[in-house]
């Protein structure tokens, strides 16, 4: 390999894990929302549709998980925000008796973004130009770049679209009751996609900023 290279790619993943960081936690946010669906799914399936077995032994995970990251000094609000999701996203489910609402702060959690990614290009406000901005340190000089506000408000929409069919195909499964899918396709569609968009964000800024 040539070592004129190496820089560039050391550029692109220290860039990349920031990136990372900033939409989902990093990777320790990839295990942390992952692990208690899959449980959750695990369980479900294979104690015969035992809700309550499935709701506390993806509870227990998250707060094993919490405890973890604590110790290891991570940013607290985010230790509580994956907390507070898991324990939001049992009681949902164990108050309507359904295995399915366990997966609903997820799909109103993708709308959520859907929209506001979407309000923040129509009012010329880009999210994603702030999330790059506030990484480079300088969090509105790309405003004074036309090309760059452009190309912030194509990147952006490029997340709603991702938010949008996240959306689409989970309330589909939901409405479906398929907890199998659903809980598949929302680990296959979560940190995999995320990846990739995350990634696609960067080699987009990077060429053109």
């Amino acid at each position: 390999m040539d070592h004129e290279d190496a820089p560039e790619i050391s550029e692109d993943v220290v860039a990349s894990e920031q990136l990372l960081a900033n939409a989902i936690g990093g990777w320790h946010g990839i295990v942390d929302s992952a692990l208690p669906t899959l449980l959750f799914v695990a369980v479900y399936s294979l104690r015969d549709h035992h809700l309550s077995e499935a709701l506390w032994t993806a509870g227990a995970a998250a707060v094993v998980l919490a405890a973890i990251r604590l110790v290891q000094k991570k940013s607290l609000q985010q230790v509580v925000s994956g907390l507070f999701g898991v324990a939001f996203a049992a009681w949902l489910s164990n108050r309507s008796g359904k295995a399915e609402d366990f997966f609903l702060p997820g799909i109103w959690i993708n709308a959520a973004y859907a929209v506001g990614i979407a309000l923040s290009i129509v009012f010329r406000h880009p999210a994603i130009g702030y999330a790059v901005g506030a990484i480079k340190g300088d969090l509105t000089g790309w405003r004074r770049n036309p090309d760059l506000a452009r190309l912030y408000r194509l990147v952006s929409w490029w997340w709603v679209g991702l938010f949008s069919f996240k959306l689409v195909v989970q309330w589909t499964l939901y409405q479906d009751k398929n907890i199998q899918a659903l809980g598949t396709l929302k680990l296959l569609m979560g940190w995999p996609l995320y990846l990739f968009m995350v990634w696609l964000t960067y080699r987009a800024v990077r060429k053109h900023a």
